[in-house]
């Protein structure tokens, strides 16, 4: 009697937090097709971060109900629009101030991304140029 072979493997993913980029745990991904090409890809992606969540960690969730969260970023260093470069800035600002300079749509994310030089302009504190 031949045993038939398993080609299913499951993987546990790490993604990134939009807001501080910790990573965090992610989805649970595994093989569609049960084949030994297919096997493989899900052994590579096991523990590794696979993306940026689509919403932010529990931490940064705790941080936008008492605040608005600012991140800084060197929009001269930005290759993708998407995913700017982050300067390792982050401020918490009152959510009435924030509201004074980014549009509603953001607002209700509850998080933006601050070019340093605006940050500057807006007096944020402690900004870290050397990222």
């Amino acid at each position: 009697m031949s045993r038939r072979k398993v080609n299913i493997a499951i993987a546990h993913t790490k993604e990134l937090c939009p807001v501080c980029a910790a990573e965090v745990e992610g989805p649970l991904v595994r093989n569609k097709f049960p084949t030994e090409a297919g096997k493989k890809k899900i052994e590579e992606i096991d523990g590794k971060i696979i993306g940026w969540r689509k919403v932010p960690c529990d931490t940064c969730m705790e941080l936008m109900d008492r605040a608005y969260i600012l991140v800084g970023v060197i929009d001269a260093k930005t290759t993708d629009p998407k995913h700017p470069y982050r300067s390792g800035n982050t401020w918490g600002v009152k959510k009435e101030a924030a509201a004074l300079i980014v549009n509603e749509q953001q607002m209700l994310r509850g998080y933006a991304f601050i070019d340093l030089n605006i940050a500057e302009k807006l007096n944020l504190p402690d900004i870290q140029w050397n990222a």
